[in-house]
């Protein structure tokens, strides 16, 4: 049994979920595969994963989607940027356009204000986060990403009222794939820790 995921942040149920795999079912053999979001959604329609963990912007055609934990992106800075010590109050669209960003390509839409001035792209929290402890760039991170980081000082978010969105982690579970009792206990246990440890229903 095959499922990737991309670079997940730390919520992730995996680990109990492997454990309770190993200890109860043994004849069950996980394989897990690290990807992009678009190469993981790739790999679901095309049959070559069991399940996949994902972002819940697909859009395709013989798959199911199951919400599986909340997250939030904010945006950062590093304590090298000048605007790590800026007051919340101060930070606004305008000031903000005025610096280097790193941008999600999976979420243009809801990472204001960043319609100007130059901007590099990734496709994870993973790859941003090195553009931004740069102390050049500012940009969204996963919350859980960024949160060991905001615990030594290294990262500061950037009026997180205002400059945040909902990005919520999907499970992504192949039509070919539902009728498969190893691929079912898994997404159960998948479902049931996620929820333990999250407001997911």
């Amino acid at each position: 049994m095959t499922y990737p995921l991309s670079l997940v942040p730390m919520r992730t149920p995996l680990p109990a979920v492997l454990g309770v795999l190993r200890r109860e079912y043994p004849a069950i053999q996980p394989q897990i595969h690290l990807d992009t979001p678009r190469e993981i959604e790739r790999g679901a329609v095309e049959g070559r994963y069991d399940i996949a963990i994902s972002g819940m912007h697909l859009n395709a055609k013989g798959v199911e989607i199951f919400r599986l934990y909340d997250m939030n992106m904010y945006l950062y800075c590093s304590k090298g940027h000048r605007l790590f010590n800026m007051p919340d109050e101060l930070v606004d669209d305008e000031l903000l356009r005025q610096f280097d960003t790193i941008m999600n390509v999976y979420d243009t839409q809801n990472q204001k204000p960043f319609d100007a001035n130059d901007c590099v792209t990734s496709e994870a929290s993973e790859v941003s986060i090195f553009f931004i402890l740069s102390g050049m760039y500012i940009g969204y991170l996963s919350e859980f990403v960024a949160s060991p980081w905001v615990a030594t000082g290294e990262l500061r978010a950037l009026r997180p009222a205002i400059y945040f969105y909902p990005a919520p982690a999907g499970l992504i579970l192949p039509e070919r794939s539902a009728t498969n009792p190893a691929v079912r206990k898994t997404v159960e246990l998948l479902r049931r820790f996620a929820s333990s440890n999250s407001d997911v229903p």
